[in-house]
């Protein structure tokens, strides 16, 4: 906790948290980062794929009249 030095504490503390590690290459986390990599275009194509198939839901119901 570092304070202000005023006591009590006003709820002005922050919490800060500092991991230090001598790991400078984990291949679990890097085989992490390689996956979401190659994720992000299969992900970009299904947001479309969705949008796309809103659209055409959304156009199928325009000539339906409201009830308000």
């Amino acid at each position: 906790i570092i304070r202000n030095g005023d006591y009590p504490r006003d709820g002005t503390n922050m919490n800060v948290t500092v991991i230090l590690s001598e790991l400078s290459d984990v291949e679990k986390v890097r085989n992490y980062y390689n996956a979401s990599t190659d994720l992000v275009p299969v992900i970009k194509q299904r947001q479309q794929e969705v949008a796309s198939k809103l659209k055409s839901i959304d156009d199928l119901g325009k000539d339906i009249p409201t009830l308000l």
